[in-house]
Parts: C-alpha cells; sequence; structure tokens
C-alpha cells in the first residue's frame, strides 16, 4: 500500500493529539509524517522533536508546497482555518481542518466551494465521534430503535479553568 504525506500546519495543543494520531498510522503503513510549521519555531521544532517528525517549518508555505506532502492538518488558532485550507486546496492537497471549521458560514461556504473546485477532499474533525455514548447512539439509530432521527442536540459540560483562556488570547472569542 502507498503512503501518504501528510503535513500538520499549526503546532500548538491539539496538533500534538494529531501527531500521535498520525504517528500510529504511520506504523501500520498508512501514511508519513512529513513536516509541521508554526509561526512560532519553538513550537514547531518540539512538535517535530517530540513526535519524530522530519521536516520543521516556521512558514506554512514549506508544509503546503512540501512534494513529499499530499494532505494537510491545519491545527492554527481558528481564525486561521480558513486561509491555510484555501493555500492548501488552492495546490491540490486534500485538508482536514479542526474545529471550528471557519469563524462562520460565509468562510465556510468558501471552504467547500475551493475544495470543490480544487476536487480534493476536505474535512473538518469531530472528536467525540468514537466516544462510548456517541457510539451507543449511532448504533441504536443504525437498528432502528429510536425511529428516524430528524434532528439531534448533545450537550455536556465541561470545565476550562482560567489558565486554558490565558494560554491562548483567541481561546473563548469565537
Amino acid at each position: 500500500m502507498r503512503r501518504i504525506g501528510i503535513g500538520i500546519i499549526g503546532c500548538g495543543n491539539i496538533a500534538r493529539f494529531h501527531a500521535m494520531a498520525l504517528k500510529s498510522l504511520e506504523a501500520e503503513g498508512e501514511c508519513e509524517l512529513v513536516a509541521c510549521a508554526d509561526l512560532d519555531g519553538e513550537k514547531a521544532a518540539t512538535l517535530a522533536k517530540d513526535h519524530g517528525i522530519p521536516n520543521h517549518y516556521t512558514d506554512a508555505r514549506a508544509v503546503i508546497d512540501h512534494p513529499g506532502i499530499e494532505a494537510i492538518a491545519v491545527c492554527t488558532n481558528p481564525p486561521f482555518h480558513l486561509p491555510a485550507t484555501l493555500m492548501a486546496t488552492a495546490v491540490g492537497k486534500h485538508t482536514i481542518v479542526e474545529k471550528p471549521m471557519t469563524m462562520d458560514l460565509a468562510e465556510a461556504d468558501r471552504a467547500i466551494e475551493a475544495t470543490r473546485k480544487a476536487n480534493v477532499r476536505f474535512g473538518v474533525i469531530f472528536m467525540r465521534r468514537f466516544w462510548p455514548a456517541a457510539l451507543r447512539a449511532h448504533e441504536a439509530i443504525k437498528a432502528g430503535k429510536i425511529g428516524r432521527p430528524i434532528s439531534g442536540d448533545f450537550m455536556f459540560k465541561w470545565h476550562r479553568d482560567e489558565s486554558y483562556y490565558r494560554d491562548a488570547p483567541w481561546r473563548g472569542t469565537w
């Protein structure tokens, strides 16, 4: 099987989880985590060192233009999700973006249109997909136990202390 080259843009906290997941897929021969980039060179270097990523940069273009990379994981702060997605899809790279997809519906429409025009795959992280409660709900729906869903809501309480919001100025702003 051919291994897919993947790059990460944005090397903050959430990028660690992407790197761990991608490295587990790499161990199975599914992909190769080729490079990462962050405006903060120290963050990029740390992510690369901690996860055995061979290349790290301070410019997202270096990851996007890397010839060994076919897909990009956008792990930047939310206001930069759309620009990174547009840059990646403009050169034919498949893209997966952290939540929220974009800052508003108009931006989401732009991202979707760009990926359609470029004929590339595009996805948004839904990190709770494999939680036991989500899997049980999915199975109940598939088994017809609750009828045909029309819409649904899911709510849970998630505590974040003040330090979480202080660590990154954009948190709590969208």
